[in-house]
């Protein structure tokens, strides 16, 4: 595990396997929504000994001011990377990095939400455990608290909050469009469609990447 300084924010090089997260003996949710209340029951059950903080805006204005005092930050999704101080993760990579399940990633400006319920309900008409995670569906973290077999499928949609800064790929990622969307977030066009292309960029040659090919951009990805 390394750190480096970009950008104005650290960076952190994460590998979040479960035995991983041991190490950290003083961890900080930072956004207190619902996945951030996810992420507060998976640290419970997995690590009752470590000491867990809870950082959110609605209850403090200088919630960010929190970092200091802890050894592990978990971002939620909506809290620019930038202002993260310390090291970092977020529910995101703990569930990608301890699934080992197959796991549908849909991400685009547009339809996502209609895309995964789509897609859940046609795994399960033909008979497929499947599990709805995500943006629309259950928290990811939630998920990896319950007894799953091998064969369940995860599907998951992905906003570019939760894209910005993944370590880990889906095996099969699906892109349905793009468009300018969250300015205020990305800063630019250039970073919110990178954020979205890191949905493929851990990538493997057992991996899937579908794609509208009506925008240009993914035909070159």
């Amino acid at each position: 595990m390394t750190l480096r300084q970009a950008q104005g924010y650290i960076e952190y090089n994460r590998n979040m396997k479960l035995d991983q997260l041991k190490k950290y003996k003083k961890i900080l949710i930072l956004g207190y929504g619902k996945e951030g209340q996810a992420t507060e029951r998976f640290l419970k059950k997995y690590y009752p000994n470590a000491l867990i903080g809870i950082a959110d805006i609605k209850n403090n204005p200088n919630y960010l001011d929190e970092q200091k005092n802890y050894d592990l930050i978990i971002r939620s999704p909506g809290i620019p990377k930038n202002l993260i101080t310390k090291p970092y993760t977020t529910a995101t990579n703990i569930f990608l990095a301890n699934i080992d399940n197959v796991v549908i990633g849909v991400t685009g400006s547009k339809g996502k939400s209609t895309t995964v319920s789509l897609i859940y309900s046609i795994l399960k008409q033909a008979g497929k455990k499947v599990h709805l995670i995500g943006n629309i569906g259950k928290p990811m973290l939630d998920e990896m608290l319950k007894e799953t077999g091998k064969d369940d499928i995860f599907v998951c949609e992905f906003s570019s909050y939760q894209l910005d800064d993944i370590k880990y790929s889906p095996h099969i990622a699906v892109i349905l469009d793009l468009f300018p969307e969250h300015m205020n977030y990305h800063g630019d066009v250039e970073n919110y469609y990178n954020a979205k292309k890191n949905i493929i960029s851990r990538s493997t040659a057992d991996d899937y990447f579908i794609y509208n090919p009506k925008f240009k951009e993914l035909q070159s990805w």
